[in-house]
């Protein structure tokens, strides 16, 4: 079972954090009437340094494999443009969440 992680983004700003708890596909969703770029993220130093793995600037469905523990990853609006956009993330098993 996937845990999901969902928000909306109207400004610059980062969304909520997940850490998989276990190895396994990560995917992800960006959607809405918006303009701008979102990048999707992971560290894998306690989000000390953020590595994109995606960036979008239209509404997108994707996915990626995870090594498991000790991953974060995030959605971040980078440029602001108009609209909102909604975003969502999965990760597989139980994870530790946190609002961004």
């Amino acid at each position: 079972m996937a845990t999901v992680v969902n928000g909306t983004f109207t400004a610059q700003a980062t969304g909520a954090t997940v850490t998989p708890m276990a190895a396994g596909t990560v995917a992800y969703s960006i959607s809405g009437t918006w303009t701008g770029t979102i990048v999707a993220e992971r560290s894998f130093d306690a989000g000390t340094t953020w590595v994109i793995i995606g960036t979008h600037t239209v509404s997108v469905e994707a996915d990626f494999e995870s090594p498991g523990n000790d991953v974060i990853y995030r959605m971040r609006m980078s440029v602001t443009g108009t609209g909102t956009a909604v975003h969502s993330m999965a990760a597989p098993g139980l994870v530790k969440t946190r609002q961004g």
